[in-house]
């Protein structure tokens, strides 16, 4: 049938955002240092599409034009996925396995994440801002929710930091696979289990630490599932915000029972570092 070609001029940081919108219909990645390619089948895609993704990336300010060419079918996500190198976040460096192990120095922690496709590559500054966010909030025999897992790197990487039990969840089922498979690749399998889903898909309560890196409209959403699924005082990361969603965010996180520890920044976007009141508000 053919293969659509769109060629995304967006910065490197912005690619897992773009990979997470398309991922549902797209067969494959190729990213370079100007820009993003993504690979669908030629029936699944059309003027209109084009045109909502035009919309999309306008509203995030990302004012891009797109390419599109056609191509004979190839394997592209193996293309994609040779791209993907060893980048360091707080104290943790992430390589994919067909990158050699890398000196270390100051980061005590690796993980091991082979994308295939998935959201959490460490490329993205909202993955990173969990990261760096996340040992402020964990302490060994703690209880996580990872809502929006992708690869499952936030649920390794609190593992890697002593979590007793992680629940991650998240509604695409290339995610689900890829979680499973990047859990046993850091030997954390048995610590985290891996649902398709959403909050419908927890009928737990007490968790010590909610992670979620999705975006401003779904967290609003959620934020009163959160509460009822935290113990009392948990603690909340909240990414895949831009600076402009600070207020807002805030706001109704704090209405929901929620307190604001600390908003970081890099670049555009925010990481938002939280506490459960012990009585949430009504």
């Amino acid at each position: 049938m053919g293969t659509i070609e769109l060629r995304i001029p967006v910065a490197p940081e912005h690619y897992d955002a773009v990979v997470a919108e398309l991922e549902a219909d797209a067969i494959g990645f190729v990213s370079e240092d100007d820009a993003l390619h993504a690979f669908l089948p030629a029936e699944a895609w059309s003027d209109d599409r084009t045109h909502a993704l035009l919309a999309w990336l306008h509203e995030r300010e990302w004012s891009v034009d797109i390419a599109t060419s056609f191509h004979p079918d190839t394997n592209w996500n193996e293309k994609w996925e040779s791209t993907i190198k060893p980048i360091e976040a707080g104290q943790f460096l992430i390589r994919p396995t067909w990158c050699d192990p890398v000196e270390q120095a100051d980061r005590p922690f690796e993980l091991i994440v082979d994308p295939k496709m998935s959201f959490g590559t460490g490329y993205h500054q909202s993955t990173r801002l969990v990261l760096r966010l996340l040992p402020d909030v964990l302490e060994p025999g703690d209880t996580l929710l990872d809502v929006g897992a992708g690869t499952g790197i936030l649920s390794i990487a609190a593992c890697r930091l002593g979590a007793d039990h992680c629940v991650a969840v998240d509604i695409d089922p290339n995610s689900i696979e890829n979680a499973v498979e990047n859990a046993s690749l850091n030997d954390c399998a048995d610590r985290i289990d891996v649902r398709r889903g959403s909050m419908d898909a927890v009928d737990e309560t007490g968790f010590d630490v909610i992670l979620a890196n999705i975006n401003r409209n779904v967290l609003i959403d959620l934020l009163p599932a959160f509460a009822e699924a935290s113990a009392p005082g948990a603690r909340l990361i909240m990414a895949g915000l831009l600076q402009s969603d600070e207020d807002e965010i805030t706001e109704r996180a704090e209405a929901t029972g929620y307190v604001v520890d600390e908003v970081r920044s890099e670049n555009q976007w925010i990481g938002v570092r939280l506490h459960l009141k012990d009585t949430p508000t009504p």
